[in-house]
């Protein structure tokens, strides 16, 4: 039987430089290692007593540095995967300072927990050096735990002649990763009263560094509210693939409003909902409200969306002259140069004598041209640009465009 994660569905929104950070440092320093000592087993050893932590006579800095020490290519590789896999989930949820923080309170929490159980219980790990970033990545799946816990994680397995791939819940799989370790953290102990050596511990896993780390992570996640932002996350993604809101409470999605104002998807799908239920007033204010966030982060395709929805209650509905203008310029990268060219007509129309309506003219004529190929309509809007807005800074590109259109067509 043989199980691998190797992924999960949901993406970041952000470069975890951390997470990428500590791969490459614990791969650096197991490669110093592995060339510092080569083959020599005794030397080995010997790297594992001065760097791992010994709870019996431990040096001060191994508390930290037994972290980056792995024993062999398996147990790196082990747990970098979990912490590539994780740990960008985690960092991108937190944010990068508080997750180094959380990863080293992580280990320190997992030192802790196995050096108290080696210590209460006399097991044989009182004297066997803890090596290996396991602890902190331990803390990470416990942070996972309590933040992404709906999520799916993608394992491949072995089982006798049959694999494959399967989905499971990330807190099935990590509710049933850490009960592994309790399991035999607790035979390890059972084992170690009855007198019998070496336990787990001693014979290379360091479960209870496992539980003390994963506990602290899940501690660390409760008290930063990370399961209520997980739920406020889970709620916008069901409303928002749906496209309604009919299944939500009003309060929930409100009070989801007031804790991110300036998340577009939150207002989206309040607007969708008071649609939905003939407050087409109050939806208005939030439709605008997401139409305008959706553009300031780039969200072009959700805005014009949210834009359609929009009009199709208000029809002569009009964006601040910006965020119109921005619309007409996401309508005509989504080469629907009509909804473009609409768009753009309604800035001119409600502010005539702003900057915005004369690049909205410039723009209606750059269409025209490119996109909708009628020469003599962009000309129309060439020169309506020169007539009504004779200083405009547009105005000689304007005359330039029109002066090309005119000397193909003959003037016509």
């Amino acid at each position: 039987m043989f199980f691998l994660p190797f992924g999960v569905d949901r993406a970041t929104s952000r470069m975890p430089w951390a997470t990428w950070a500590l791969v490459g440092m614990n791969i650096l320093a197991y490669l110093g290692l592995l060339g510092t000592v080569g083959g020599d087993a005794q030397a080995q050893v010997a790297a594992f007593r001065q760097f791992g932590f010994v709870p019996g006579s431990a040096h001060w800095y191994s508390l930290f540095s037994a972290m980056f020490v792995h024993a062999d290519p398996t147990h790196l590789f082990g747990n970098m995967l979990f912490l590539w896999l994780f740990g960008s989930l985690v960092e991108d949820a937190v944010g990068t300072g508080l997750f180094l923080l959380l990863y080293l309170g992580g280990h320190l929490a997992a030192t802790a927990a196995h050096s108290a159980i080696a210590e209460f219980f006399h097991t044989g790990a009182q004297l066997q050096p803890m090596v290996g970033a396991s602890g902190a990545v331990a803390a990470v799946l416990g942070l996972c735990a309590m933040r992404f816990y709906r999520n799916k994680v993608k394992v491949w397995y072995w089982l006798l002649f049959r694999w494959g791939v399967v989905e499971i819940a990330a807190w099935v799989f990590l509710g049933l990763w850490v009960g592994h370790d309790l399991v035999l953290g607790v035979i390890d102990v059972a084992r170690s009263a009855a007198g019998v050596e070496p336990g787990w511990s001693q014979g290379g896993v360091a479960n209870w560094a496992h539980i003390g780390g994963f506990a602290f992570g899940m501690i660390g996640g409760a008290l930063l509210r990370l399961p209520s932002e997980g739920k406020q996350d889970y709620l916008l993604e069901e409303v928002s693939s749906r496209g309604a809101a009919a299944e939500a409470r009003l309060s929930d999605l409100r009070a989801l409003v007031e804790k991110r104002p300036q998340e577009p998807r939150a207002h989206h799908a309040l607007a969708r909902y008071l649609l939905g239920t003939q407050q087409v007033e109050e939806a208005g204010r939030h439709y605008m409200l997401a139409i305008g966030l959706y553009l300031r982060t780039g969200q072009r395709h959700e805005a014009l969306s949210a834009y359609e929805e929009l009009v199709g209650v208000f029809p002569d509905c009009v964006l601040p002259a910006d965020q119109q203008l921005d619309l007409g310029a996401a309508w005509g990268s989504a080469r629907r140069p009509g909804e473009a060219v609409g768009a753009l007509e309604k800035v001119v129309e409600k502010y005539p004598h702003t900057a915005q309506a004369e690049l909205a003219v410039m723009r209606i004529g750059q269409i025209q041209i490119e996109q909708l190929r009628n020469p003599r309509l962009a000309y129309e809007a060439f020169t309506r640009l020169l007539r009504e807005y004779p200083a405009s800074p547009w105005a000689p590109v304007a005359k330039q465009k029109a002066d090309e259109i005119a000397k193909r067509t003959g003037g016509n």
